[in-house]
């Protein structure tokens, strides 16, 4: 089934990039609405109920935090809201008022590209979290970000040393995680730092030996 997707953004030509580039894998996508304005945000996502939102920051009338905050107050075992903030600014304090708001990713609209908005679409539906890797500050607050169940590693380092234990390349990787060669092998760098292991053989072991 589509992963339903609802777009906040008060940008028309950011919202319709978005819209096509979802458009052109309906069997994987659906947006089933978009809004401009923050004024009916929060009776439009709690009637579609999508599984992922993504929500600006910047919105007239009322900002994207308070709009996140509002739609996460209405979480219950039937809908989890998903939300990925958008916004222009890449400074720390954004970017922690949005985890702090329970945003599941955050993407800086001027350093990001199809495969990152795709890429954080599914992580989020998939009940990971996704921090748009380009930003400096962004990279800083994802390391700083703990994975949920108590691992040193981020969601994303996780998964990836998951893949790595089972014997696949960085490329394969890449692939399946549809995202660029060159993140996979930077977040294994930084993972493997974390748990103090040299080699790809150690890292299995680890794996193995956590249970992961």
């Amino acid at each position: 089934m589509p992963i339903s997707v609802f777009l906040i953004d008060d940008q028309p030509i950011f919202v319709d990039g978005i819209r096509t580039i979802l458009a052109a894998r309906p069997n994987e996508f659906t947006v089933v609405g978009k809004i401009t304005h923050s004024k009916e945000a929060l009776q439009a996502a709690t009637t579609l109920k999508p599984d992922v939102i993504l929500l600006d920051i910047d919105m007239p009338h009322k900002n994207g935090i308070e709009v996140l905050k509002e739609i996460k107050a209405f979480a219950s075992e039937v809908w989890k809201p998903m939300v990925i903030m958008l916004s222009l600014h890449e400074q720390t304090r954004y970017i922690n008022d949005a985890i702090a708001a329970g945003a599941r990713g955050y993407l800086v609209k001027g350093a990001i590209g199809e495969n990152e908005v795709l890429d954080a679409i599914r992580t989020v539906a998939a009940g990971g979290k996704y921090f748009c890797p380009v930003s400096k500050a962004v990279r800083q607050v994802l390391e700083d970000e703990p994975e949920a169940g108590g691992s040193r590693l981020t969601t994303r380092q996780l998964d990836i040393v998951k893949l790595v234990a089972q014997g696949k390349t960085s490329r394969e990787i890449a692939n399946e995680l549809n995202c660029a060669q060159s993140t996979v092998e930077n977040h294994r760098l930084a993972a493997m730092k974390k748990l103090n292991v040299s080699n790809a053989a150690e890292l299995a072991i680890y794996v193995h030996n956590q249970g992961w």
